[in-house]
């Protein structure tokens, strides 16, 4: 067939291709291929089906090589065999015809047997002609050697119509361009092949040399059985061994499957053994599984085997990784093995440690002198910054192995090794700083088993100094410690003499005190070294702008005993504070780059400040009030104070006793009150609260109480924590765990119009919980609230009449006033509050944004007009909101008050309020 002919036969539509072949056989018909050159569906799968190309032709063209490679052996082989046979041949079928020799002896024996008789006088008669038979031998050994000759011939001749089908194959399938005219012709020429089994025909080839082989030996046999026994016998046992060692090549595979030696039978035993395992195995899987799948699936099976398999690779490529070239891609995929984006995997930790661990590969000691050839001067920019963070995400990967109830821990790996750990570059030092912060803590967990033995070895040294025993050698626990506080950058300053003792100087502290005091050093540093790698990580991570290498994973890394008392840490999570805080700079608190990752990392140090009942009383840390003064985003603030709310708020007492009496002089009392009030404007922690947290409030107002008018913050903080305090009374009208209900506390206005039914004083919580009547219990706890709230207004307006500076009085006023009233409230509050909103709106310097705040109240909504809010109770117990000024003085002084003051900013509002009172309020004219 012509090229012509050739292409013609693909766009007038040849079926071809698993795409037709399917469509074909799901509609049980011909399927012709349409017409592709004006298709706009298959030239937008062409990128698709480039892919296919790709992929087919690498398979294809390392087919057909390989037949082609193995077809050129076979000629060789033919050839030479061929010829060789060939001259045993010609030598052997002399013996299938009579020998023209013998014949004349014949006949010259017949004349000297008649001319004896004729001078004898006697009558010869010849004897009749012998007819000719050839041997059996010979027979046999030509039939044998003949069939062989054409065996080979035979085989050279399908070897080179091979070569030929095969390079036509390859033409065939290039002879186009568009990758979806490719494909079709790719699919369909290989389909081709598997349809008309040119698999086995390439099998056959080798076949039929070695049965021609195989008769050639055994003609070799028949032909020296006339000649001789003993060279038939050689003959023979070649024979044997040929057939034996092949058979033995043939079944071996079918036992062993990564044996290399097989023959072309091999396929056919094994597709046998299949057929007769299936029904014994009762699967339909195994007899159609050919050798290859079946050495696939054995290569990949978890088993011993497999692992051992897979580190001597590992071992024998580390091997083979001559230079820092070669070793950087290896480098680069040991993170990969070790941790995935769900986690940690565990497949290769024991190849890793056993590459960290063998003599002659020493991976740790390769990747560490990998890193050091950064320094080299050799690498572009971009080759150093890939080589870097190549090391360290696979030095971080190593050192996440360690884990103090691993058996890693007990062969310590050393990491300390001279390398400069402050790297200034973000891009590097992000990766640095959790490989570093890892590998400490990997030099941590390996040197714990050696802290436990010398611990117990300093117990039984005391025990039998005291007994009058010998004086004990002390050297192998200093010389650990000396260690351990050089690798760990530790001072121990308060143990000044034990210092001494620990880097060699002579001490005169007494052999029991010593022992005691190494012994309490020991246990300290067991301790407080994993404190002090988490909080210095946190510090230094505090450096960039957003997270380092997996730093969640290296925090959770750091393992915390949670065991271990505040007071064995306090100082330095205090220090690590002041150090990300105060001096990281507070700019950096309210900068957009860095804000939202310094407020994380603050987060992350502050959960760890947890003062226990063990320790004496603890105040706020400096650090944490200079970051509540100074945050400006109030989202962070609210996200700080909803997750450690009542953590700092118990810890407020102390710090205002402490500065209001000067005990701290770094923090002035004015800070503390700001950071506090700061924290006010924030609700209150999440879940349900109890009687304990309604103390702390308490506690904080009797302290800001204390300090009275000394600082002009207090007239904002104290209506601020009373508001706390109000909302959580409110809360806990619902709390099943409240014993006693919130009717009488002393913060709760007095002057009320609601008196308490009976049956609520004589209920208990469990009785009322659930029942209808506790919707009117909460109504008229609420409606105390509402009206101690109107209450501290109308106070808070009249010290702002004092003549005193008030800290952020509207925003103070903006959340005292925060709840609607539902219902009515006591003429006496209604004044009070008429009057302060007069007095602040007639004052000589009136602050217009305290009575725009008071204007803007929730307690005004009703009659701005606002929609009620979504109820904080369920539905079907939702009070309605009530129209409470109907007090008619103090309404019209309130009215005066907000039309004195209509400004453009609540101009809207100051109107709806104005005509809301004189909608919902009807003044009766006598």
């Amino acid at each position: 067939m012509s090229d012509e002919e050739k292409g013609s036969s693909v766009h007038t539509g040849e079926q071809g291709g698993p795409y037709w072949f399917l469509i074909s056989c799901l509609q049980g018909s011909t399927f012709t291929a349409p017409d592709l050159s004006d298709s706009e569906e298959e030239a937008a799968a062409a990128k698709l089906w480039a892919v296919y190309v790709s992929e087919a032709e690498k398979y294809d063209k390392a087919l057909v090589e390989s037949w082609k490679s193995d077809m050129e052996g076979m000629l060789i082989f033919a050839g030479l065999f061929s010829a060789s046979l060939t001259a045993f041949i010609i030598e052997s079928y002399k013996n299938l015809i009579p020998d023209s020799g013998d014949s004349t002896v014949q006949l010259l024996t017949q004349i000297s047997q008649q001319l004896a008789a004729a001078a004898n006088g006697n009558t010869f008669t010849p004897p009749p002609p012998t007819v000719f038979h050839a041997p059996t031998t010979s027979l046999v050994c030509n039939t044998l050697w003949f069939i062989s000759l054409g065996l080979s011939l035979t085989c050279a001749l399908i070897a080179t119509l091979l070569e030929q089908w095969a390079r036509d194959f390859l033409h065939r399938a290039d002879m186009r361009s568009a990758p979806v005219i490719r494909a079709r012709i790719f699919s369909y020429l290989y389909y081709g092949l598997k349809r008309f089994n040119m698999h086995t025909v390439v099998e056959i080839i080798p076949l039929l040399l070695h049965t021609s082989l195989l008769f050639f030996f055994a003609g070799l046999v028949a032909f020296l059985i006339p000649i001789n026994i003993a060279m038939t016998g050689v003959a023979a046992a070649l024979l044997a061994i040929v057939a034996a060692v092949y058979s033995f090549l043939t079944l071996i595979p079918l036992r062993y499957l990564d044996c290399p030696y097989r023959t072309p039978l091999s396929g056919a035993f094994w597709r046998l053994s299949r057929r007769w395992q299936s029904p014994l195995a009762n699967s339909e899987s195994s007899s159609t599984e050919t050798m290859v799948e079946a050495m696939s699936r054995r290569a990949t099976e978890p088993s011993a085997a497999r692992t051992s398999r897979d580190f001597q690779a590992l071992a024998w490529t580390m091997k083979s990784l001559a230079d820092d070239t070669e070793l950087e891609p290896f480098v680069e995929g040991i993170p990969d093995v070790l941790w995935g984006p769900a986690g940690r995997r565990y497949a290769y930790d024991d190849h890793i440690q056993r590459l960290m661990r063998a003599p002659d590969l020493q991976l740790l000691w390769r990747i560490q002198g990998l890193l050091r050839s950064c320094g080299s001067g050799l690498l572009s920019p971009e080759a150093f910054t890939r080589r870097q963070i190549t090391c360290y995400k696979a030095l971080w990967a190593i050192a996440s192995l360690q884990d103090p109830g691993s058996s890693l821990s007990q062969q310590p790996l050393d990491f300390r090794f001279d390398y400069p750990r402050l790297i200034y570059r973000p891009d590097i030092g992000q990766y640095s700083t959790s490989a570093w912060a890892l590998m400490d803590w990997s030099v941590f967990c390996s040197m714990l088993g050696r802290a436990a033995e010398l611990s117990n070895y300093l117990a039984v040294c005391d025990a039998e100094y005291d007994n009058g025993g010998h004086t004990p050698n002390l050297q192998p626990i200093t010389s650990y410690l000396a260690s351990m506080l050089s690798s760990f950058n530790i001072s121990l300053s308060e143990e000044s003499e034990l210092v001494d003792y620990i880097y060699g100087t002579d001490s005169t502290l007494p052999l029991p005190r010593l022992i005691a005091g190494l012994s309490r050093v020991l246990v300290d540093l067991r301790t407080t070294i994993p404190h002090r790698m988490l909080f210095s990580y946190l510090e230094r991570s505090a450096d960039f702008e957003s997270p380092p290498y997996r730093w969640n994973d290296t925090r959770a890394r750091i393992s915390l005993d949670n065991t271990v008392q505040f007071s064995n840490f306090k100082d330095i999570l205090e220090r690590t504070l002041d150090r990300v805080i105060v001096d990281g700079g507070l700019d950096r608190l309210n900068d957009v780059k860095t804000s939202g990752w310094i407020d994380t990392i603050i987060q992350a140090l502050y959960e760890w400040w947890t003062p226990d009942q063990t320790c004496e009383p603890t105040p706020l840390p400096i650090a944490i009030i200079h970051y509540l003064n100074n945050r400006t985003s109030d989202d962070a603030l609210f996200q700080f104070v909803l997750i450690h709310n009542l953590k700092t708020w118990s810890a407020f007492p102390i710090a205002l006793s402490l500065a209001s009496y000067g005990a701290d002089p770094a923090v002035p009392i004015d800070e503390v009150l700001t950071a506090l009030w700061r924290i006010s404007v924030s609700p209150f922690h999440d879940g349900w609260p109890s009687n304990g947290d309604l103390q702390i409030y308490e506690a904080v107002l009797e302290g800001v109480l204390k300090i009275g008018s000394s600082s002009s913050s207090t007239l904002s903080i104290i209506p601020m924590v009373k508001i706390k305090i109000l909302d959580m009374l409110e809360a806990l009208t619902w709390s099943r765990t409240f014993e006693e209900w919130p009717l009488n506390h002393w913060l709760l206005s007095t002057e009320t119009v609601l008196s308490m039914p009976p049956e609520f004083l004589e209920g208990h919580v469990s009785q009322l919980i659930g029942n209808p009547s506790s919707s009117l219990h909460y109504r008229f706890v609420q409606n105390r609230v509402v009206e101690t709230r109107i209450a501290l207004i109308a106070e808070f307006l009249d010290n702002c009449n004092s003549g005193l500076v008030h800290y952020k009085a509207a925003e103070t006023l903006s959340h005292i006033g925060a709840t609607m009233p539902r219902a009515q409230i006591h003429a006496s509050h209604q004044t009070r509050l008429a009057n302060g909103m007069n007095c602040a709106a007639n004052s000589y310097e009136p602050d217009v944004d305290l009575i725009e705040a008071v204007i803007s109240c929730e307690i005004f909504d009703l009659y701005a007009g606002m929609p009620d809010p979504a109820p904080r109770i369920l539905e079907s117990e939702r009070l309605e909101r009530h129209a409470w000024l109907d007090d008619a003085t103090a309404r019209q002084q309130i009215k005066n008050v907000v039309r004195s003051r209509i400004t453009s900013p609540i101009l809207a509002r100051a109107e709806a309020i104005v005509r809301g009172l004189d909608r919902l309020h009807v003044t009766v004219v006598e």
